[in-house]
């Protein structure tokens, strides 16, 4: 097993909540972290034109360096 780590919006419509669960539940390393009401793309869009991350989004990158530091 390896660290892992799962980020999941609790409103993603293209991938269920069920497989983030079962990456968690096969790799007892893994750190699931959920995003209340993120969709799939963590508010973004493609183009994305705007200069700064949507809500969402810069929490998957707060998350992310966490756990990388």
């Amino acid at each position: 097993n390896k660290p892992q780590l799962i980020i999941h919006g609790t409103a993603d419509e293209a991938v269920g909540f069920s497989h983030a669960q079962r990456l968690k539940n096969w790799n007892a390393k893994a750190e699931l972290h959920l995003i209340e009401n993120a969709n799939h793309v963590f508010g973004a869009k493609h183009p994305y034109a705007d200069n700064h991350l949507p809500k969402d989004l810069g929490e998957v990158v707060k998350i992310s360096l966490g756990w990388l530091y």
